[in-house]
């Protein structure tokens, strides 16, 4: 089991997956005040034995939480938002695929109708990320060797601040 991707930032609070208590956890930390917190993940994350990989990113404007399983052979990947910021019982199942050629997919973005793009690993080439949609493969896409995808948010933070 690893934890995967890097930090999900919403409501001025960066968030990560850690643990507690022997307990997968989403841990934040809010700059403004800077104060940490937890989250508990949804009951059902905590009952799958076996959990492959496990992150945290930000759909709409709503903190997300991504499991995937992969058991001989059979592969398992859930998508959970959290509707109401800090209430641990409006996280709410937003995607379920069970596709054995499909790892590790990670959320990237909602579009309008809902349909929702994600980057994926494939049985084929389980090192390199490849964007689909719940529908299937991004077409619109260009082809490429490699791909990769971002989110970066904005400061008005002038990078001279930082060099002392």
């Amino acid at each position: 089991m690893f934890a995967m991707q890097f930090l999900a930032f919403i409501h001025a609070t960066f968030h990560w997956i850690g643990t507690s208590r022997n307990c997968f956890a989403v841990v934040s930390f809010s700059i403004s005040n800077e104060v940490h917190g937890e989250i508990p993940l949804p009951e059902e994350i905590t009952r799958v034995m076996i959990k492959n990989c496990i992150g945290v990113s930000v759909l709409e404007g709503m903190l997300c939480v991504y499991l995937n399983s992969y058991i001989w052979r059979n592969a398992t990947s859930k998508l959970w938002v959290l509707k109401e910021y800090g209430v641990k019982g409006s996280w709410t199942t937003l995607l379920t695929i069970q596709d054995r050629s499909i790892f590790k997919i990670v959320p990237k973005y909602r579009f309008a109708d809902g349909e929702l793009l994600f980057c994926c690993s494939t049985e084929e080439f389980l090192a390199q990320c490849e964007f689909r949609t719940t529908s299937g493969p991004f077409v619109s896409w260009p082809e490429h060797d490699v791909v990769n995808g971002y989110a970066f948010t904005e400061s008005l933070m002038s990078p001279k601040s930082l060099i002392n």
